[in-house]
C-alpha cells in the first residue's frame, strides 16, 4: 500500500466511521486514480460509502441499509456517550474539589476569627487587671 492509499484509507476510516476497529482500511486500490476517486464521496459530503473490509476486494455498503454500516454508527454513538459521561464525571469531581476548597477556606476564616476574638478577650482581661491593680 503506497502513501497516498494509506492516507486515503485513514481519512475515510476516520471521517466516515470514526471507528478504526469497525471500519478497517481496505486493500490497496489498483491505481492511484482509483484511490483518488474514493475521496469524491467525502468531498461532496456524501457519507453513504463505508470501507468495511480488510480483504483483497473493496467492499462498499450504503450507510442506511448495511448492517455493518449501522454497527459502525452505533459504535461511534457509544464512543460519544462514553466521552460525555467521562466529561460529566470530571466536571462533577472538579465541582466537588472546589466545594471542598471553599469549605476549607471558610473553616480557616472561622479559626482566624476565633483567634482574633481570643486575643481581644486576653487584651481586655489584661487591661481590666491593670485598672484593678492601679485602683487603691
Amino acid at each position: 500500500m503506497d502513501a497516498l492509499t494509506a492516507v486515503t484509507a485513514a481519512i475515510i476510516a476516520a471521517a466516515v466511521c470514526g471507528d478504526t476497529q469497525c471500519c478497517s482500511p481496505p486493500a490497496a486500490p489498483a491505481t492511484p486514480v482509483a484511490a483518488a476517486a474514493l475521496l469524491v464521496p467525502l468531498a461532496t459530503g456524501n457519507r453513504g460509502l463505508f470501507w468495511c473490509s480488510p480483504a483483497v476486494t473493496l467492499s462498499m455498503f450504503p450507510s442506511r441499509s448495511s448492517p455493518k454500516a449501522s454497527s459502525c454508527s452505533r459504535s461511534a454513538q457509544v464512543a460519544q456517550l462514553q466521552q460525555r459521561r467521562q466529561q460529566q464525571q470530571q466536571q462533577q469531581q472538579q465541582q466537588q474539589q472546589q466545594q471542598q476548597q471553599q469549605q476549607q477556606q471558610q473553616q480557616q476564616q472561622q479559626q482566624q476569627q476565633q483567634q482574633q476574638q481570643q486575643q481581644q478577650q486576653q487584651q481586655q482581661q489584661q487591661q481590666d487587671r491593670k485598672q484593678q491593680s492601679s485602683q487603691p
